[in-house]
């Protein structure tokens, strides 16, 4: 199984008066062919921006100051602006008229499983339920069959029937089309369901990598086994789930040490003066701590 996507060191950062906010710093993983890469984190933790970064569609005064996005071996940091252009779909589609175009989209809309897909084609988004609006973004995302497809947060706001509609649904679309998935939640429970991969992020860093059974199952960081105690279990008796003490740090003046170090209930001197460096642990299972 060969790489699909690879990114080397990634930094993101937002350029603003009141200073430079480094919000995506030193990130580097892969994602291979028909895998599914779950991305976990807090809000703010980089992960929406490490997406809009592999689409170059980052947001205004922000910039990717260093890395290497390598997809399907090329470089696409290096590529002009133009050939972001989607002029490999105007070349596929030109030909297509208008009842064709018609035609195909509602396929597609079938192939999301919409219910009369005929009579909901013309229906505006105000007029579609949330799990139907969700599947036609979908169906729009697959129209030109991609190899790679990143779904940020595509459960949110649904009801929990809708919720695992659409997860069955992106699950049999992996396998129909050969699909690549990245999947950013802040749900482990999908993210056991759905993900051969697991990265935890945090503050713009990668805190843990690795297959998601191994890191769900043996935890090495402190902020990975504070997510995990934080998400709710139907065995569990207390009243009161478990929450990780402290806040985000300012992203602007960023401590020179391991940006979790406030908030660590593990915390060492060593925390507060060197950032500590991605280290292979176990088979294919990477943390970035003091502790290994």
């Amino acid at each position: 199984m060969s790489v699909l996507l690879e990114i080397k060191d990634l930094k993101v950062y937002f350029f603003t008066h009141l200073g430079i906010i480094k919000a995506v710093n030193d990130l580097t993983f892969t994602l291979q062919e028909k895998q599914t890469l779950g991305i976990v984190g807090e809000s703010g933790s980089g992960k929406t921006l490490t997406a809009l970064s592999i689409l170059n569609l980052l947001p205004p005064k922000s910039k990717i100051v260093s890395g290497e996005i390598y997809f399907q071996r090329e470089n696409i940091l290096k590529k002009k602006e133009k050939e972001f252009q989607i002029k490999e779909v105007l070349v596929k589609h030109q030909n297509l008229n208008l009842k064709t175009a018609k035609d195909t989209a509602i396929d597609l809309l079938k192939k999301v499983k919409i219910n009369c897909p005929e009579k909901n084609y013309f229906n505006y988004p105000y007029e579609l339920s949330g799990g139907m609006c969700q599947r036609a973004m979908i169906a729009m995302a697959i129209a030109c069959n991609p190899v790679l497809l990143i779904a940020d947060e595509p459960t949110s706001s649904l009801d929990v029937t809708s919720q695992h509609q659409i997860l069955e649904l992106l699950k049999e679309l992996k396998i129909q089309n050969n699909l690549s998935l990245i999947l950013i939640t802040h749900n482990l429970g999908i993210i056991s369901k759905m993900a051969d991969y697991l990265l935890i992020m945090y503050a713009g860093r990668m805190m843990e990598f690795g297959f998601t059974s191994g890191v769900l199952t043996r935890a090495l960081n402190p902020y990975t086994l504070g997510l995990i105690k934080s998400s709710p279990a139907l065995n569990q008796n207390q009243k009161r789930l478990f929450s990780i003490e402290g806040q985000v740090p300012d992203l602007i003046n960023q401590n020179k040490g391991c940006i979790f170090s406030n908030r660590c209930p593990e915390v060492k001197e060593i925390c507060y003066q060197n950032i500590p460096v991605l280290k292979l642990v176990e088979n294919n299972h990477y943390v970035s701590c003091h502790l290994y």
